[in-house]
């Protein structure tokens, strides 16, 4: 995903300094009470001005997006972006001061909010997909060192997908979600962040491996259909808050009756960590098939001289 140098200075660049933008209102979007457990539906100033917060943060962080992906491979704006929205998850910390702010009376509501926020997250997602496709040529023409072909990786074009498209996106959600739920041990940020990382780079990896497309949309939103499907099992599977939080602290129960280890990660982690991951997996697919590509390129050539020396 990354074959030149000067590509990956310029995302580690735009990742710094998304990574610096998105803490600048990091105490804004915290709790009253400074508590862990950083989300938009819980912040200090209210869900409707911590999105409209968040919506003024990400015009800057989408024109460094914009940069890095008509530098190089266009996924490498959305690993930018994923990227840099960690710093932001990492300084709200874990899940844990969310989970004990919960209260019976509005338990129901809460997680129904998680979804809503997930939603918000990925909707900037595609926005930014969508802009990233339609200004690529326009950029890369009007700043010409930019229209240097040597790394561009893979062609992705977003649209309506196709069946294969879909059944890439589902696979992708399936071994995420089964790895994640493997790789979770704790609420620790970090873990979790690493975890989910990892297991959306698989994921993305084996989607695009086993259903090789340009359109990168459904696998992009994978961890977005992970992260909505974890919310709404724990809104169904607890009838209060109270029966949440035992299950939260009794670690002795069995996984099925147990707080599920991928509801440990709030949207923020989704929309950061997975995403990012998930883009480094499809860049990785990219870069395996394309390397196969070359040597059959290179073989083809071979069989014929040897075709033409058996005939002579």
């Amino acid at each position: 995903m990354f074959p030149s140098i000067r590509h990956r200075l310029i995302i580690l660049a735009a990742i710094l300094i998304c990574g610096w933008l998105w803490l600048l209102p990091a105490t804004s979007l915290s709790t009253d009470d400074g508590s862990t457990g950083l989300s938009l539906m819980s912040a200090r100033i209210g869900p409707v001005q911590a999105v409209g917060t968040a919506l003024v943060i990400a015009a800057p962080v989408a024109l460094l997006v914009l940069f890095v992906s008509a530098a190089g491979n266009p996924l490498a704006g959305l690993f930018v972006a994923g990227a840099g929205l960690v710093a932001l998850a990492t300084r709200g910390g874990p899940i844990n001061g969310w989970i004990m702010r919960l209260e019976d009376p509005t338990f129901g509501r809460t997680y129904q909010l998680l979804v809503v926020e997930t939603l918000i997250w990925y909707a900037g997602l595609v926005l930014i997909l969508l802009a990233s496709q339609g200004f690529r040529t326009s950029i890369r023409s009007a700043i010409r060192p930019l229209a240097d072909s040597e790394h561009l990786g893979g062609a992705s074009r977003i649209r309506v997908p196709s069946a294969e498209a879909l059944l890439g996106g589902l696979l992708a959600s399936a071994v995420g979600a089964i790895l994640g739920s493997l790789l979770i041990k704790s609420s620790d940020s970090a873990q979790v962040i690493a975890s989910l990382f990892i297991a959306f780079t698989i994921g993305g990896l084996v989607g695009q491996l086993f259903f090789p497309q340009d359109n990168p949309g459904p696998l992009l939103l994978s961890s977005g259909l992970v992260a909505i499907a974890t919310y709404g099992y724990v809104l169904f599977s607890f009838d209060s808050a109270q029966q949440l939080i035992e299950a939260w602290h009794d670690t002795t129960l069995p996984s099925w009756q147990g707080y599920p280890a991928l509801a440990r990660a709030l949207p923020v982690h989704y929309a950061s960590a997975a995403v990012a991951g998930t883009a480094v997996g499809i860049g990785w697919a990219q870069g395996i098939m394309a390397g196969h590509q070359d040597e059959d390129a290179e073989q083809k050539p071979s069989r014929s001289e040897t075709a033409g020396r058996s005939a002579t």
